[in-house]
C-alpha cells in the first residue's frame, strides 16, 4: 500500500473486465499502449503487451481472473493450468493471462531498443491497467486496501474521493477543461496533498491536467528526481466540454511518498455527466 498504488495488482484486476472476451481462446493476442510512461520518467511511444484468454466472460462481467506471468515467464507456459479439473476451471471463470514487460513477448529493452533502458515491477503492473476497449484507449484502476490502514493513507483516500466528486459535479457542457481541473485540485490544496499523475485527461491524452499544488514537500526526496522530469500544468485548458465527450477522472492524493489513486471514465451529457464505472471510484477495504 505504500509508494504507488498502481503497483497493487488488485487494481489491475479491474481493467481485465474491459479486455475483449470474444477472441479465440489461448491464441496469442496483443494490444498497444501509446505514450506509456515508465517509473523512470521515460515515455514509450508504442509499447506492445501480449495476452491470452481462456473461457468466457459472463453476462454480469464478474467471473474474470487476471493471471500474470512471473518475470520472464510467458502465457504459453500457463495453458496447462486452465481447464476442467485444473487449477482454474474455465467452464466457470474467464482467465486473462498477461505477458509481463520484458518476457520476450511483450515490449522489452531488446525489442524496443532506445525506448526502454530499464523497467520496474511497478511498470509491469501499470502496463496491465491500460487497455483498449471498443477501439478507444482507456485507463482504469481499482484500489483495494488491506486493513488496517494508517492515518496518512486514510487521509489520501478521503481527499482522492472528494476530488473525484468535485470533478463529477463540475463536468457539464460549456465548462472548460481547466475549470474541471481546478475544481478537482481544490481538495488536494486544502488537505496539503500533491498529485503524481493527471487528475483529469481526455481519452486521447490531448488535454491533461497535472496539478502543481503542494509539491514543495518533495524537496530532498527520491521522488523529486522522478517528478523533476514531469512538466506540471494544464494542457489545452481552454477546451470547452460538449455533450458526447468522454473524460477520465483520475484523482490521486499523495502525502510524502504515500499515495491513493482512484477514478473512472465519465460521459459528458446534455446536463452534466454520466459515470461509466463506479467500481473504481472509491477504495475497497478488506480485512
Amino acid at each position: 500500500m505504500r509508494r504507488s498504488w498502481y503497483c497493487n495488482a488488485m487494481r489491475a484486476f479491474a481493467s481485465v473486465l474491459f479486455l475483449v472476451s470474444l477472441l479465440p481462446a489461448a491464441d496469442q493476442q496483443f494490444f498497444e499502449l501509446r505514450n506509456f510512461r515508465l517509473d523512470s520518467g521515460q515515455k514509450v511511444a508504442s509499447c506492445r503487451l501480449g495476452y491470452r484468454t481462456f473461457g468466457s466472460l459472463n453476462g454480469s462481467r464478474d467471473n474474470a481472473i487476471l493471471f500474470p506471468t512471473w518475470f520472464s515467464g510467458q502465457t504459453a507456459d500457463l495453458e496447462q493450468f486452465f481447464g476442467s479439473g485444473k487449477l482454474i476451471d474455465t467452464g466457470r471463470f474467464f482467465v486473462i493471462a498477461v505477458d509481463a514487460l520484458g518476457n520476450g513477448v511483450s515490449c522489452s529493452p531488446s525489442s524496443a531498443k532506445g525506448a526502454i533502458s530499464r523497467f520496474t515491477i511497478g511498470d509491469m503492473v501499470q502496463a496491465e491497467i491500460h487497455t483498449l476497449y471498443g477501439g478507444v484507449e482507456a485507463q482504469v484502476q481499482m484500489s483495494v486496501a488491506l486493513d488496517p490502514v494508517d492515518d496518512v493513507l486514510r487521509t489520501c483516500e478521503r481527499v482522492a474521493r472528494e476530488s473525484y466528486e468535485a470533478g463529477v459535479d463540475a463536468v457539464r457542457p460549456g465548462v472548460t477543461f481547466a475549470g474541471v481541473v481546478h475544481a478537482m485540485e481544490a481538495p488536494l490544496l486544502r488537505a496539503g496533498c500533491w498529485g503524481k499523475t493527471p487528475l483529469l485527461h481526455t481519452m486521447s491524452f490531448g488535454a491533461t491536467g497535472f496539478t502543481a499544488v503542494n509539491r514543495e514537500q518533495l524537496a530532498g526526496t527520491r521522488e523529486a528526481v522522478v517528478e523533476g522530469q514531469t512538466t506540471v500544468g494544464i494542457r489545452r485548458g481552454d477546451l470547452v466540454l460538449t455533450a458526447g465527450m468522454v473524460l477520465e477522472l483520475e484523482p490521486n492524493a499523495c502525502i510524502g511518498m504515500q499515495r491513493v489513486n482512484l477514478g473512472g471514465g465519465v460521459l459528458v451529457t446534455s446536463s452534466g455527466c454520466e459515470e461509466l464505472n463506479q467500481l473504481a471510484t472509491r477504495v475497497h477495504h478488506r480485512a
